[in-house]
């Protein structure tokens, strides 16, 4: 046991006691942090609203060309206001029509001419801030009334009307000479419920720019749909503006907001910070065990220690390194998690508790296929011709498991890979994750079971094959090879 110890020790001092991975675990991270933190604080990150100039090519074959008119009014900043303004009265008499006219509250709003103020917005769902009761109305009304239209200061577009008969080959060849932004193909069918419409852009166009036109298309066909039907497209737009609210999680301890997206990326942040840690613990132990047997050091330990008890040490040493990791990272994650409590749902203690178990599993049965595939080659290259492809497999049932678990944790697929090593502890990761509906208990304890006589069936073969790879020199073995080295007494 107390070479055990000593050389536990020694692996970790070895590798956790460097700069490089003092700088890369613990100094990087927080640097990054500082970065984004600073850069995010002092606006870096935000891009300033840029105009769109050139000019647009119309091939309108719709009744009068109606598509056209409505096209055009998108990019208008006069119609633009004029129409804001109007949206805002109406909203005012909505309001004075349930609150009344001798509210005091209608005096605190704004005048409509101050509809310059607002700030355009596409009718999202985003919780408007604010403590004052009037300054929320207020900034609720301002992005009703800019619904609908595009976030574009100052635009300078040309509009060229052709006849529907137009050459459109041609007209793609000026797009492509960077003579016209686009050109935007509608019909009267385009104006139906299951109409469509057709857009040419060129290569160099900036994404934004694409976005903004495909916008006003959109918007101008909805338009004319309304006017077509009698309705005003400014009274429609306001009537179906998304409502805004709020969905809180009732707790002992409280209220929470409750954020289906955040419960969605919980199991995903600890099923990766697990396959960080497990894989960054296994690679240093396979790439130490492969330098000792390389530079001949490991005839020098086994000459105080068994195989046996250099294996265990070796795993010990650098599984507490992947601990660190696991430390350092899901720590932080769990410390933005109560900093920003009000969004994250408290993690349940059993949880914690539960991922530490997880980790050490995985770590064990890796552990084990890596310091086999460490001892069992001499040189770097072999060992990483070896691993790839437990690696791609191991990479590929990740990913199948998080792309299946964003739609269902406890699907089919996950539900099998729950119980089959080396997944099992990854997958389970993810499951026990989802705070609101995580696997039942019996799975739970299953999968450690079967977790555990994995651990010990791989241990065991790895101490096989360790036993007799460390002393093994020359061409690495073959499948055959270690499976009879496995079979050794």
């Amino acid at each position: 046991m107390r070479n055990v110890t000593t050389i536990a020790i020694r692996e970790f001092k070895a590798t956790a006691m460097t700069k490089a991975f003092i700088f890369g675990a613990l100094v990087l991270p927080a640097l990054i942090w500082t970065v984004l933190v600073v850069a995010g604080a002092a606006g870096l990150f935000e891009e300033e609203p840029e105009p769109i100039t050139g000019a647009i090519a119309l091939i309108d074959a719709t009744e009068n060309d109606r598509f056209t008119t409505s096209f055009e009014q998108q990019f208008d900043p006069e119609y633009i206001r004029e129409e804001k303004k109007r949206r805002m009265e109406a909203g005012r008499r909505e309001l004075q029509s349930l609150v009344g006219s001798d509210s005091e509250l209608l005096d605190m709003l704004p005048s409509v001419g101050d509809i310059d103020e607002a700030e355009d917005a596409e009718g999202d769902d985003a919780q408007t801030e604010g403590d004052d009761e009037a300054e929320r109305l207020e900034s609720r009304l301002r992005r009703i009334a800019a619904s609908g239209f595009l976030n574009v200061p100052d635009p300078q577009v040309e509009f060229e009307q052709l006849d529907d008969e137009t050459d459109v080959e041609a007209q793609q060849q000026r797009v492509r000479s960077g003579e016209l932004l686009a050109v935007v193909v509608v019909n009267e069918d385009t104006l139906s419920a299951t109409g469509e419409y057709l857009i040419y852009v060129g290569e160099t166009l900036k994404a934004k720019f694409i976005d903004v036109i495909e916008r006003a298309t959109r918007n101008a066909i909805q338009d004319v749909r309304y006017i077509t039907a009698g309705l005003d497209p400014g009274d429609v737009r306001r009537l179906t503006y998304r409502p805004i609210g709020e969905v809180k999680r009732t707790t002992e301890e409280g209220e929470s907001q409750a954020h289906s997206e955040i419960m969605r990326i919980i199991p995903i942040f600890f099923a990766v910070i697990l396959f960080m840690a497990v894989f960054t613990g296994a690679q240093y132990l396979m790439m130490s065990t492969v330098e000792e047997k390389g530079s001949r050091v490991m005839e020098v330990l086994l000459s105080a220690a068994s195989p046996m008890q250099l294996m265990i040490g070796k795993i010990v040493g650098q599984g507490l390194v992947g601990l660190v990791i696991m430390v350092v990272y899901g720590g932080a994650g769990l410390l933005a998690a109560a900093r920003f409590s009000q969004y994250v749902p408290q993690i349940p203690t059993w949880v914690i508790v539960l991922q530490i178990v997880y980790f050490l599993l995985a770590y064990f049965m890796f552990a084990a296929i890596f310091a086999s595939v460490g001892a069992a080659v001499t040189e770097i290259r072999e060992a990483q011709a070896l691993q790839g492809p437990i690696i791609g497999a191991v990479i590929l049932a990740f990913y199948l498991s998080i792309f299946t678990g964003m739609a269902n944790l406890h699907g089919p697929i996950n539900l099998v890979m729950s119980f089959i090593p080396p997944f099992s502890p990854v997958v389970m990761s993810m499951r026990i994750s989802s705070i609101a509906d995580p696997a039942p208990m019996w799975q739970i304890a299953l999968s450690i079971v079967v977790g555990v006589v994995s651990v010990l069936v791989m241990c065991w073969a790895a101490a096989k094959i360790f036993r007799v790879g460390v002393l093994m020199y020359g061409k690495p073995p073959s499948l055959g090879g270690l499976i009879k080295w496995i079979r050794y007494s």
